[in-house]
């Protein structure tokens, strides 16, 4: 039985319900493989913290059970023959996995993890999965060389270079320790500031006045503002613009709230002191909670008004069980055949 034909089938188990008592390496894989092929991850990035913790995962373990789904779920993706099905399975495999290699990365691991949001040959959303990844595992030390590093426009272009500020830096700034998150901020700043591309604007300006206190009417502002050509065809974004030099340039315009929210969570110390030693789990827990309670209301609403949404987790209902049948199928074979 092949490696890829043994991450199906502990996908499979855990959808039904099989699952080791123990947290062995092979329950640990399940687990984390659980999400693998479904539209909406089965835990919240704090949920996985908090099962760690609750369960005193070993930290080595942990990495090896995550680049082992990672690397499986590369190989269905460069697979020729692979279904679209089983490609799609592969790319949350590869997100699930990286989203449990933030919380546990070494130097070497973060090494690896450049390489693929370096290389514009691996899918977007790895590439920003891994970015964040190794913002969140690094220290406050280097946090400013990773960020930096989106300063080299032709490896990032400008939408994933978006997405990296959105769902990259933004959300490493959200665990950071008050330290790592004024390292964060310094390099965002210096980044940004060859940004002339109007469609950037608004999220580096939001991020800015949620990283800086005095951003709002300073002058570096009122410069940054002055790169962006105002689009002729895009009225909101010219209001914004307008919007934005009121605020710096006019005392008495009151400065409005950044558009996108940033969040203080507990800071993530490391995995010894978060989640071995469980600091910060109870305040972690609440969120993890909160984000159960939202997709529940979430998918109640899905069900009634988004027909097309719930018509593509049937599909995925159905290959799944359809690959489980097969599976099932090839399995009793195999004990047929020892039985004869």
């Amino acid at each position: 039985m092949t490696k890829l034909f043994f991450l199906t089938i502990t996908y499979l188990s855990v959808t039904i319900g099989i699952v080791d008592a123990e947290c062995s390496f092979e329950s640990l894989v399940s687990h984390i493989s659980s999400g693998i092929g479904t539209i909406d991850d089965t835990e919240s990035f704090e949920g996985h913290i908090v099962w760690l913790s609750e369960n005193q995962i070993d930290r080595a373990m942990l990495r090896k059970a995550a680049w082992q789904i990672f690397e499986e779920s590369t190989k269905l993706i460069n697979n020729p023959n692979t279904t679209d099905y089983l490609r799609y399975a592969g790319e949350t495999g590869q997100s699930i996995a990286i989203d449990y290699l933030a919380l546990c990365s070494d130097e070497t691991d973060c090494k690896k993890l450049e390489k693929i949001y370096r290389n514009n040959k691996c899918n977007d959303n790895s590439r920003i999965d891994a970015f964040f990844a190794h913002l969140f595992s690094v220290g406050e030390d280097d946090a400013e060389q990773v960020v930096d590093q989106l300063s080299d426009y032709e490896v990032f272009p400008r939408q994933l270079r978006l997405a990296f500020y959105n769902s990259g830096v933004r959300l490493a700034y959200e665990w950071a320790t008050p330290q790592k998150k004024a390292a964060i901020a310094s390099a965002f700043k210096r980044v940004i500031a060859g940004e002339n591309d109007y469609r950037m604007f608004i999220t580096c300006d939001s991020l800015m006045k949620s990283f800086f206190k005095d951003y709002a009417k300073s002058r570096f502002r009122l410069e940054f503002i002055q790169q962006f050509d105002p689009p002729a065809d895009n009225e909101a974004l010219r209001q914004a613009l307008n919007r934005a030099i009121a605020e710096c340039t006019n005392p008495k315009v009151k400065v409005e709230p950044p558009v996108i929210t940033i969040h203080n969570y507990p800071p993530y110390i490391s995995y010894e002191e978060t989640v071995l030693a469980g600091k910060g789990i109870p305040e972690i827990k609440k969120i993890a909670d909160m984000f159960v309670q939202f997709e529940k209301g979430a998918v109640g609403a899905t069900q009634t008004t988004e027909k097309t949404h719930s018509d593509r987790h049937w599909f995925l209902w159905v290959a799944a069980t359809g690959v489980g049948t097969v599976a099932i199928c090839v399995i009793v074979s195999l004990f047929t055949r020892k039985g004869k």
